[in-house]
C-alpha cells in the first residue's frame, strides 16, 4: 500500500508541473498579445501593418484568459470559499479602480493629489462601468457566480447552458459591470472548467513536429483573418457581445431586424473560431517544462492591471526614439525593425511589471490578503 501511495504521489507530482507550466506560460504569451493590442489601439503606436496582427489577437487573448480561468477554476463559490472570490477577485477590483487608479496613478499623471470632489465620483463610474482593463476581474466573479447553480450538472448540459445564457445575455446591452462584455465570453470560461487539459496534454506528443505543426497551424489561421475574401466575412462577426450599434450596423450599412435578430449566432462563429486558435496554441505550440516565461506567467495579474500605466510612459519614451516618426528609403526593413524593438521593449516591460520589487509595492492591492485576516478575525468573534 506505501508502494501504491508512493506511486500515485509521484504521478501526481508528475501530471501537476505539466498542467501549471503548460498554463502559466500561456498566459504570459496572452498578456503579451493584451498589451500589444491595447498600445496600438488606445495609445496609437503607429505600428507598420498593425491590422492583421490585431485582427488576429483580438478578441482571441481575451477568450483564451477566460479558458485558462476555467482551467484553474473548476470549483463552484460555496460558503466556504466565497472569501476567496472576495479577497483575490473583487477586492482587487475595488482597490484598483479607486486607490490606485485615483490616489496613485492620478496624482503623477496630473503632478498633484485631486480633490475628493473630483474622485468620488470617478472612482464610483470606474467601478461601475469597468472601462479599463480591470473589467476581466469583475468578469470572472460574475462567470463563477453563474456556474455554481450548475455546478452539479455533467458537462454537455453545463455547456449548453452557458450557451444559451450567453446568447439571451449578449442582447441586453448592459454595459454595467461590463456585464456585455462578459456574457459573450461566459462559454469560454465554461468550456475550461469542463476541459482536462492535463489529459489532453499526455495524449499529445511533446516533439518539435507538434510545435511546427501548432505555428503552421496559427499562421494558416492568421492568413485567413487577413485575406482579402475573409475580410467581409470576420469583419460580420461583433468581438464582444451583440447588442449595441457598432455590431447592429454591419460594414457601415444598417440591416434588417431579422440579422440583428440572428446576430448571436455570428458570435458564436467567432467563439468557435478563437476557441480553435486557443486549443491549437495550448495543446500543440507550448513548451510543457518549467521554463522563464512560465515563472512571470504566474504573476500576470499584475502587469494586467498595472500594464496601462505603464504603458502611458512606454509610449513618451518611444516617441523620442528617431525611427518611429521618420521615413526610410526602406520602409519595409524598417517597418520589421519597429516590431521587434516593440515586442522586446513589451517583453521587458511585462517582465519587469512581475518582478519582485513591483509585486512588494503593489501586494496590498492587487492581492490584499489582509483582508483575509479580518474576514477572519470577525467570523471567529461571531
Amino acid at each position: 500500500q506505501q508502494q501504491q501511495q508512493h506511486q500515485q504521489h509521484q504521478q501526481q507530482q508528475q501530471l501537476q508541473p505539466t498542467r501549471i507550466n503548460v498554463v502559466d506560460t500561456a498566459k504570459f504569451w496572452m498578456m503579451l498579445a493584451v498589451m500589444i493590442v491595447h498600445w496600438d489601439c488606445c495609445f496609437s503606436a503607429g505600428l507598420p501593418a498593425s491590422t492583421y496582427p490585431l485582427r488576429f489577437l483580438n478578441p482571441w487573448c481575451t477568450r483564451t484568459f477566460a479558458l485558462l480561468s476555467g482551467v484553474v477554476s473548476k470549483e463552484p463559490v460555496t460558503r466556504e470559499n466565497v472569501s476567496n472570490l472576495l479577497v483575490r477577485i473583487v477586492a482587487p477590483y475595488i482597490l484598483f479602480n479607486t486607490v490606485l487608479s485615483f490616489l496613485v496613478f492620478t496624482p503623477i499623471n496630473i503632478h498633484g493629489f485631486p480633490t475628493v470632489a473630483s474622485v468620488a465620483p470617478a472612482a464610483w463610474y470606474s467601478i461601475a462601468y469597468a472601462e479599463n482593463a480591470s473589467w476581466y476581474l469583475i468578469g470572472l466573479a460574475q462567470w463563477r457566480l453563474l456556474s455554481t447553480p450548475f455546478a452539479n450538472l455533467n458537462g454537455p448540459r453545463q455547456l449548453f447552458i452557458s450557451i444559451m445564457i450567453s446568447s439571451i445575455g449578449g442582447y441586453a446591452g448592459i454595459s454595467y459591470l461590463r456585464f456585455d462584455w462578459a456574457i459573450a465570453t461566459y462559454p469560454f470560461f465554461v468550456f475550461g472548467q469542463l476541459f482536462n487539459l492535463a489529459e489532453a496534454l499526455r495524449k499529445i506528443p511533446d516533439n518539435t513536429s507538434t510545435k511546427a505543426l501548432g505555428v503552421g497551424l496559427l499562421a494558416a489561421l492568421c492568413i485567413f483573418q487577413a485575406a482579402p475574401l475573409s475580410q467581409n466575412l470576420m469583419g460580420e462577426i461583433p468581438t464582444f457581445g451583440w447588442s449595441s450599434t457598432e455590431h447592429y450596423q454591419l460594414n457601415g450599412s444598417w440591416k434588417e431586424e431579422s440579422a440583428y435578430q440572428w446576430f448571436w449566432l455570428r458570435g458564436y462563429l467567432r467563439n468557435i473560431f478563437e476557441l480553435c486558435k486557443s486549443l491549437i496554441f495550448l495543446l500543440l505550440c507550448l513548451p510543457r517544462t518549467s521554463n522563464v516565461l512560465s515563472y512571470f506567467g504566474q504573476y500576470t495579474l499584475y502587469p494586467f492591471l498595472l500594464h496601462w500605466e505603464a504603458l502611458t510612459l512606454a509610449t513618451k519614451v518611444f516617441a523620442h526614439v528617431p525611427w518611429t516618426n521618420d521615413h526610410t528609403r526602406y520602409p519595409v526593413v524598417q517597418g520589421i525593425f519597429q516590431w521587434i524593438f516593440a515586442v522586446i521593449g513589451l517583453i521587458l516591460l511585462l517582465m519587469f511589471l512581475s518582478v519582485e520589487p513591483v509585486r512588494f509595492l503593489f501586494r496590498p492591492f492587487v492581492e490584499p490578503l489582509w483582508l483575509r485576516q479580518i474576514l477572519r478575525c470577525r467570523s471567529s468573534k461571531k
